[in-house]
């Protein structure tokens, strides 16, 4: 009887792993007609990854988890311990893909990414150097088209004048509801006190 019972489990645990293979599968597998229908939505960020170690806040710690370090809190007076969670606002987090049913856009293959970059000032002490002030959102704009497997092609990207050096690589859909934008980016890494263009990987997840 006890043989007997493992055997269900393991037949259980196999039966759940092939649904969860097979699921993932049929997002691969559904006609491009599909999935060009679905991709259009709203999108947020849930993750920034680089490829490299950055500090992005001069506290000293190095992480190529850019999102965390961009979400947690930061002290606009440290005096009345004044919080802000400026990543958190849905300006610098939220991308669109049209057309979006229901918002008066027309039939246009567009895509307007979001994503937010540090806002680095000069030190209001007086002294040589630089800190993080805030944050602050860029965006770029792009038509995109499916080729024939449903993979995401983009062109004519518009960037954000105020960051000439930013750009897109390339997309990746993980599903029919998230997607990888692969970037790169000018970032000022407090650990080597100057700028760097750092290859990101950015997530976005479908939120409607």
């Amino acid at each position: 009887m006890k043989q007997f019972k493992v055997n269900n489990l393991f037949i259980m645990v196999l039966g759940l792993l092939l649904f969860a293979s097979c699921q993932k599968d049929d997002d691969k597998n559904l006609p491009t007609d599909v999935k060009y229908n679905y991709l259009p939505g709203k999108y947020k960020i849930t993750a920034i990854q680089s490829a490299q170690l950055i500090d992005l806040k001069g506290d000293g710690k190095l992480s190529t988890d850019l999102y965390r370090q961009m979400t947690e809190p930061i002290y606009i007076d440290k005096e009345k311990k004044a919080i802000s969670y400026p990543v958190t606002d849905p300006g610098n987090i939220l991308s669109e893909i049209r057309p979006v049913n229901g918002f008066g856009q027309q039939d246009i293959p567009l895509a307007i990414f979001w994503f937010p970059l540090p806002d680095i000032i000069q030190k209001l002490d007086g002294s040589q150097g630089w800190e993080l002030d805030n944050y602050t959102s860029s965006n770029i704009s792009c038509r995109y088209e499916l080729d024939s497997e449903g993979n995401v092609k983009l062109a004519d990207m518009k960037g954000d004048s105020r960051y000439p050096f930013n750009k897109i690589n390339s997309l990746d859909r993980e599903n029919l509801d998230i997607f990888k934008l692969y970037m790169t980016v000018n970032l000022f890494d407090f650990s080597i006190n100057n700028w760097a263009l750092t290859d990101v990987v950015i997530t976005f997840e479908r939120i409607g």
